[in-house]
């Protein structure tokens, strides 16, 4: 009759029997773990980017809100721009149906007169830049958050107004240059 010796063993002589295999596999998980877990690369964006496009979405919103007399008609055909425009033509569209830029240059020179005969003046302050992660398309959503104050000698002065931008930030096809893709105004409503 053959019977099998029950051996019973300490847990410092399993760790030297199987201390070298428990070690493999808890390396194993862990750089399982972290290859998971990492961000995409093709999907981050560089610090230097990040600096530009908080640059970029800032001169945005002051030439969006821009109607000083000095500097409207500069400001406004820096968006507009088919060839080196700041905004894409679908949001200079939109933007247009929203009556936040002319329709022609008829309609910007008009404007600009306007302004010239009242003396208008705006202040815009931009308390916050927030920017996210870049999306699937290559875009970066980035978060512009501020008060705008308009001075006219003809008109009375409203106050400051609050405005909430959000933007998707990419690069224009060809260049280096950042482009305005997608636009969105959350501003609170006007008191």
């Amino acid at each position: 009759m053959m019977y099998w010796k029950v051996r019973r063993y300490t847990p410092k002589e399993l760790l030297k029997l199987y201390g070298l295999h428990i070690a493999l596999i808890v390396s194993v998980a862990l750089n399982l773990c972290l290859l998971v877990t990492r961000p995409n690369l093709a999907k981050t964006v560089s610090p230097e980017v990040k600096a530009d496009f908080d640059a970029f979405a800032r001169k945005v919103t002051n030439h969006i809100l821009d109607t000083s007399y000095i500097t409207y008609e500069a400001a406004t055909m820096s968006l507009m721009s088919p060839e080196s425009g700041e905004l894409t033509p679908p949001v200079v569209r939109a933007l247009q149906q929203q009556q936040q830029l002319p329709r022609d240059m008829g309609e910007l020179k008009a404007t600009a007169k306007t302004y010239m005969a009242q003396r208008r003046v705006s202040s815009v302050r931009i308390d916050e830049v927030n920017q996210r992660e870049m999306d699937g398309r290559g875009l970066v959503p980035v978060e512009v958050v501020g008060v705008v104050a308009v001075h006219s000698a003809e008109e009375a002065d409203p106050g400051p107004v609050h405005f909430r931008f959000r933007y998707l930030i990419g690069m224009r096809p060809g260049t280096q240059t950042p482009t305005v893709a997608n636009f969105q105004d959350l501003s609170p409503p006007a008191r």
